[in-house]
């Protein structure tokens, strides 16, 4: 945004600066904790046993990565790729089965986590409604393959006989009797994640002596679940600003967008992941005075896990404008010193981490060249891409310096920079376990007929700490392949060091690229002369590379015999009349191929 609308300065202010404080109120944040009754665990415990099933029936079909923990984002993706192939028309019985798999698998994790988080209660109602869809005529295969399960049909048994113990709604009720009993005028919203748990926190919530609660969700309606026309909105926030309801019990609705007046207390019934939804809701509570917060966490569940990744997101949040800051006040230092107007471009490449923004910041203060000057990339159209599966630490750190990659799926690459530049990653020990198969050796003859400058990194054998004796049959089995296959071959001591190899690569290819020479200097010139012969039919750059070597010109190569071009290593019989054809055929527009 800054970028585009030439924003030079921002002011970034919080509670703590001078100019604020005063015209703010404190927030006390308490964090409650609650066990999850032990009757549920016997419920969960069947439920997961379905869930691990599922999650393996998907890993055979290569669906689900075997050595990783499926996680609900995961199986949703599987979904997604499911769909995708089934449109395009790949339609069989086991697209539709595994189709079906991940639907159960969904239900499921959805019926762990409200066990776990909302109670016996939400859980009930959402087990019923699969029993009603799975007795529907119209009604999911998955729901109906799963109340076929008899561990399903248990857990449900298990759920009608529990003695329904909440700790939460408990908890909620105790809070909210508490802030009463101090203040019988106060203001409290409870902030639920879902419609079922909102009901059963009012139901409580009306017994409570002075608590006039009142239920606040948004305009849609779900099934048997009204939602709440817009007048009926403003008709509850108005009678809960007058003090006639007292309590509201809101789901996300109530979160921004509403004239909703301050309040004492915020309840969050469930943490959530989003630092922007956590800073909204807390926000509800001391503006006119000193509010108070308390998020409901239970243990050892995705509770704790919401809670402290949306801590981490607005920490990281502060860093980066605090960051976004400095570079500002250095970029206007610099425009002022030497009259320059600011080049935004230059300031505005993101960086995940403060530490390498402040390095960077201190760099250009000193008009020195660290590695994270990376600028001129953009400029120069610098061909960068990375198969970003298999390279993803590596891409976070040339990323904390400025370096970007664009991400594509490559095999065998794992780097492409500029036009003539492969990297391939091995680690050592598949390295020494895969020398002498002829994969590998087909893979680097690949790379050698593709690209003029292939370049094997091997991780782990720069490892310090040993004697000769430990690294010599290392370096043996290094030396042997460079010797055997004629390919550069860098040895790292893991993924920081290959970051930081690739990174000095690029730095070297800008050099070359940069336009400060002559257009009409000799590298230029050799540069067009390969490219030209590039352009013929299946010749590639190590091809073009050695024909211009052979013959010395464009226009000796043109006019060269089959047999002189074939005694070129790796042009052939097929590559050697394609270039004759060319060369000596008369040029017509009505010719189509």
């Amino acid at each position: 945004v800054c970028k585009n609308i030439d924003i030079t300065n921002i002011a970034i202010r919080s509670e703590l600066d001078e100019d604020v404080a005063p015209y703010v109120y404190g927030i006390a944040v308490e964090r409650v904790f609650v066990d999850v009754p032990e009757e549920m665990d016997e419920i969960t415990d069947l439920l997961g046993k379905i869930l691990d099933e599922k999650i393996n029936a998907l890993r055979k079909y290569k669906l689900l990565d075997p050595k990783r923990r499926a996680t609900i984002r995961d199986l949703l993706e599987v979904g997604n790729v499911i769909r995708a192939k089934l449109n395009s028309g790949k339609k069989n019985y086991h697209m539709f089965k595994a189709l079906s798999i991940q639907s159960m698998a969904i239900k499921i994790s959805h019926a762990i986590d409200l066990a776990k988080t909302q109670g016996p209660d939400s859980l009930r109602n959402y087990i019923s409604k699969i029993a009603e869809d799975a007795g529907t005529k119209g009604g999911s295969k998955a729901a109906k393959e799963l109340v076929k399960d008899a561990r399903f049909e248990m857990a449900r048994r298990l759920l009608d006989t529990s003695k329904g113990e909440n700790p939460k709604l408990d908890m909620v009720q105790k809070i909210v009797a508490d802030q009463l009993s101090r203040n019988q005028d106060s203001r409290i919203i409870v902030f639920t994640h879902y419609r079922d748990t909102c009901d059963q926190v009012t139901r409580l919530i009306e017994d409570l002596p002075g608590a006039r609660p009142v239920r606040f969700v948004g305009q849609s309606t779900h099934g048997e679940d009204a939602g709440l026309r817009q007048k009926e909105q403003k008709e509850i926030v108005t009678r809960f600003k007058s003090g006639e309801r007292n309590v509201l019990v809101a789901t996300s609705v109530a979160e921004e967008g509403l004239d909703i007046p301050s309040t004492d207390l915020v309840i969050f019934y469930e943490p959530i992941p989003s630092e922007i939804r956590t800073i909204q809701r807390r926000g509800r509570t001391g503006r006119h005075r000193p509010g108070r917060v308390a998020v409901l966490l239970a243990r050892d569940t995705k509770d704790e896990t919401y809670h402290y990744s949306s801590r981490r997101k607005e920490d990281k949040m502060r860093r980066q404008l605090e960051s976004l800051r400095r570079r500002l006040r250095v970029a206007r230092k610099i425009s002022s010193d030497s009259g320059q107007p600011i080049d935004v471009d230059r300031f505005f490449d993101e960086s995940p981490s403060s530490l390498s923004e402040e390095r960077r910041a201190r760099s250009i203060s000193k008009s020195q060249t660290l590695l994270s000057d990376f600028g001129a990339v953009q400029s120069l159209s610098m061909r960068l891409l990375a198969d970003p599966e298999r390279n993803a630490e590596v891409l976070r750190e040339l990323d904390d310096v400025g370096l970007r990659f664009e991400a594509k799926s490559m095999i065998p690459e794992d780097f492409i920079i500029g036009q003539d530049i492969a990297v391939v990653r091995e680690t050592i020990d598949r390295f020494l376990k895969d020398i002498d198969h002829p994969e590998v050796v087909s893979r680097i003859t690949a790379l050698q007929e593709r690209y003029r400058r292939p370049i094997l990194v091997v991780e782990g054998g720069g490892s310090p700490g040993h004697g000769i004796s430990e690294k010599l049959p290392l370096f043996d089995a290094l030396n042997s392949l460079i010797q055997k296959l004629r390919i550069p071959l860098m040895p790292t001591n893991g993924h920081s060091d290959t970051a930081a190899f690739i990174a000095s690569l690029v730095k070297s290819e800008m050099t070359k690229e940069s336009p400060k020479q002559s257009s009409k200097s000799e590298t230029e010139l050799s540069e067009y002369q390969r490219r030209m012969i590039e352009g013929l039919p299946n010749v590639t750059s190590v091809l073009a590379e050695r024909l211009l070597d052979k013959f010395g010109s464009v226009q000796k190569i043109l006019s060269s015999s089959k047999e002189d071009l074939m005694s070129v290593e790796g042009v052939g019989n097929v590559i050697a009349e394609e270039i004759i054809r060319i060369a000596t055929e008369k040029y017509s527009t009505e010719r189509t191929s």
